[in-house]
């Protein structure tokens, strides 16, 4: 067994040349991912209502005209979803004018997905899901894949780990300017061979992943799975039910309300 044919940088490398035995070789490619990700527990189903954020750098900002005083308010839940189709360009699991909803787990990762700076006031929304997900994950950056070149003779399960732990770090990292078009026409590849098993979703690390996340009460994530990015292949899996504004304290980091806000809920949630 030949180790190149589980080299993630081989398939990118077959996108970019774009000849029809690259494309061959890529569909097969993204096939074993997907085989190896099921076979090696990768897949479950997310309830339906489960909860996942959205975060914005903006926010409403309004003037009393009694005492000439201004105050903010969060983005509501149309401002927030995934972008129209005719204004979609390439993204990381879409091709242009396909949009997907991409989400995070944790407010504090998609406060970080955006860039906030301390200063920024921004809306994160939170939304939940509309119906049972299958969700893919690609997350198991804690394989060992150095197992195929200390054994000389290894398993079938050392190379698939090799291929997962490669795949998970690169779906997840940050890309320049000039590489990102065949990066993410690769990672597009792979999105959409999930999709056709019948994976509704991927969660995928982000590359502003920390071990010190922490929660309201202060205490240390150090569990990988809470702390990644969610894209959902149909926007209208997940609807947004509350935003809020909050901003992102980067020393400890964690997310905090801004109280008072004025936050937007959804009115058949809220009745429910």
């Amino acid at each position: 067994m030949d180790i190149d044919q589980y080299d993630i940088h081989n398939l990118k490398q077959a996108v970019g040349r774009g000849g029809i035995g690259d494309l061959r070789f890529a569909c097969d490619f993204v096939d074993r991912i997907v085989h190896a990700t099921e076979k090696n527990d990768g897949v479950e189903e997310l309830r339906e209502g489960y909860t996942a954020f959205r975060a914005r750098n903006e926010y409403h900002e309004k003037i009393d005209p009694e005492d000439q005083t201004y105050f903010h308010n969060a983005l509501r839940g149309d401002e927030v979803g995934a972008p129209p189709a005719n204004v979609s360009g390439l993204g990381r699991f879409n091709s242009p004018h396909h949009p997907v909803l991409y989400l995070a787990t944790r407010p504090e990762v998609a406060l970080a997905e955006i860039r906030a700076l301390p200063s920024d006031t921004c809306t994160v929304a939170t939304f939940q899901t509309t119906r049972p997900i299958r969700l893919g994950k690609l997350l198991d950056v804690d394989k060992n894949p150095i197992a195929v070149y200390l054994n000389p003779k290894p398993a079938i399960e050392d190379y698939e780990n090799y291929l997962l732990a490669g795949t998970a770090v690169f779906v997840s990292r940050r890309v320049s300017d000039q590489d990102r078009d065949v990066h993410y026409r690769t990672c597009n590849l792979i999105g959409s061979a999930f999709k056709d098993r019948g994976i509704d979703a991927l969660a995928y690390r982000t590359s502003f992943w920390s071990s010190g996340w922490r929660d309201d009460q202060n205490t240390v994530d150090t569990n990988l799975v809470l702390s990644s990015n969610i894209v959902l292949f149909n926007p209208q899996d997940a609807k947004p039910v509350r935003t809020d504004l909050f901003c992102l304290n980067w020393k400890l980091p964690i997310a905090e309300s801004l109280g008072g806000s004025g936050s937007w809920v959804d009115k058949a949630t809220e009745e429910a």
